[in-house]
């Protein structure tokens, strides 16, 4: 079964069935959002720009100024930050929508500042960029003060780049704010949550995947080039094209970013031999301050000083082939093949890796991200166990392998997205014993088929650990880190509208050592 075809159009009236016609047993509903009619995001400007409420030491009232102008019209970012270190980002191009320069190598001079006016600098220096890589620069900025923010800009002969902020992570913090988010599509909506995002009060985002969509299609809400990228070089127009969007250059520019990828940016439901996969997995790199391994790996391992361990999953180059039986309703019956011990989501190195990661974490939380959701979403009809094959529902063995080794972990939290939709669930070992709280995250603007929607409600039927289940929102999910609790909520808005608010459609919280979370309103 491919992925956003779950069960098909005739899942309603499984739901249907099973509720006796009455909705009185369906999971929380969807927090309503207003709507308007459909636009594209009014262009951000330095008098419009997205004010901050930031840490103390970031200076409240700092808003990047955009949208990016020429050399560097794809703006600014940064990511993967430690106590000592962060990289910093860009990419020279004059046009987001039109070829990438045509020259060859240029110097590219970079500055790091304790303030917004970059009047205190810290570091700077210089690097050669050059066509094989798009121009794109990543410098790894080393030797910083644990615990504060930076503002740093690139330059070149022809002109400056907007200022970024960014920060590093504390070595003891009392406290972090961290933004989970995934799926942009970008005629889909727009990306007027990321204009919120880079407004709020937050240490760090980190981005599970499908930055881009590799797919065809006309815009539903925004115009749309709907060529399939095959290409490097369509692979990195289709990154330039999303990238000129102002709101999300504001939140690259709020931020550090920690990224990772899915199955879209580079082709729908793809595996290990694709043959867009180092085309698409280069392009990746070039358009984010990342550092992926020589095979393109992005397992890794992301220390908010001792406060947090955010462990990324890889989910999409090592696993298994899809298995299953084609079953009722267009689903895949999970059959002997699919549950064989053998079948792996991550492989052997990387449940190794991850299996060491969680005995050996010292911090208070660890944050294990997935792209793919962890916990179980299949329906039983006839005896049989209808199943979305490509989250970890089809690699049962694999889950119980990656479940045993997140019960060695002091507190664990699991983070997913793809599904469009915000989601709590809870994590259980074979035993049935809890392990982790896990929180799917809305998309940023991605729609979800009503198909799958109704695929949700259905499964939250057969499910007593989905929590909750809210379909087919916008938003993200915030997640608000102590030495005792975490506080979750997940945010929710319309990206149809291009100056919507957001609202909190459920809030949560999770106790030190304790798996199952307590739910608010």
């Amino acid at each position: 079964m491919r992925r956003r075809t779950f069960l098909g159009a005739s899942v309603a009236a499984l739901l249907a069935a099973c509720t006796d016609g009455s909705s009185d047993s369906a999971p929380p509903s969807t927090t309503s959002v207003p709507t308007s009619s459909s636009g594209t995001a009014p262009p951000t400007t330095a008098e419009t720009a997205p004010g901050t409420t930031a840490p103390t030491d970031v200076g409240v009232g700092w808003r990047p100024v955009v949208p990016a102008t020429a050399p560097f019209a794809l703006g600014v970012a940064s990511g993967e930050p430690g106590v000592d270190r962060v990289s910093i980002w860009t990419r020279l191009i004059d046009d987001p929508l039109g070829p990438g320069r045509a020259d060859g190598p240029i110097e590219v001079a970079w500055t790091v500042a304790a303030d917004p006016e970059l009047a205190e600098l810290v570091a700077s220096g210089s690097v050669t960029t050059d066509p094989a890589r798009a121009h794109a620069v990543q410098v790894d900025v080393e030797g910083l003060e644990a615990g504060r923010t930076w503002w740093y800009r690139f330059s070149t002969a022809e002109g400056e780049s907007m200022i970024g902020r960014t920060r590093t992570a504390p070595t003891s913090p009392e406290r972090a704010t961290i933004a989970i988010a995934s799926c942009q599509r970008y005629q889909d909506g727009t990306y007027v949550a990321h204009r919120r995002l880079a407004e709020a009060d937050l240490d760090l985002i980190v981005f599970l995947g499908d930055v881009i969509y590799a797919d065809r299609g006309d815009g539903d809400v925004r115009a749309y080039d709907g060529r399939r990228p095959d290409s490097l070089d369509g692979y990195r127009r289709r990154h330039a094209f999303y990238r000129s969007d102002p709101d999300l250059q504001a939140c690259l520019a709020a931020h550090p970013w920690i990224v990772t990828r899915d199955d879209n940016d580079v082709a729908n439901g793809w595996g290990p031999d694709h043959p867009s996969r180092v085309v698409a997995e280069q392009a990746l790199a070039e358009h984010h301050p990342m550092r992926p391994d020589a095979d393109g790996d992005l397992r890794r391992l992301v220390s908010w000083g001792d406060l947090a361990d955010i462990v990324l999953l890889d989910c999409r180059p090592h696993r298994s082939e899809p298995a299953g039986r084609d079953g009722p309703l267009g689903a895949t019956v999970a059959d002997d093949a699919l549950r064989s011990p053998d079948r792996t989501m991550l492989g052997a190195d990387q449940e190794a890796w991850f299996a060491s990661t969680m005995a050996t974490s010292v911090a208070r939380w660890q944050l294990v991200a997935s792209q793919v959701m962890v916990g179980n979403l299949s329906i039983e009809v006839g005896g049989d166990a209808l199943v979305n094959n490509d989250q970890w529902d089809g690699y049962p063995a694999a889950r119980e392998r990656l479940v045993e080794a997140l019960a060695a972990a002091p507190s664990p939290v699991v983070l997913a997205g793809d599904l469009h939709s915000g989601i709590v669930d809870i994590v259980r070992a074979g035993d049935g014993a809890p392990v982790a709280t896990e929180l799917v995250s809305p998309s940023i603007s991605s729609a979800v088929d009503d198909r799958i929607g109704t695929a949700m409600e259905a499964a939250a039927l057969f499910q007593p650990d989905l929590l909750d289940v809210r379909s087919g929102v916008n938003g993200w999910v915030e997640l608000t880190l102590t030495a005792d609790r975490a506080e979750g909520r997940i945010v929710v808005m319309d990206a149809a509208d291009p100056v919507a608010q957001p609202g909190i459609a459920r809030t949560l919280t999770i106790d030190h050592g304790v798996a199952e979370p307590t739910l608010q309103g």
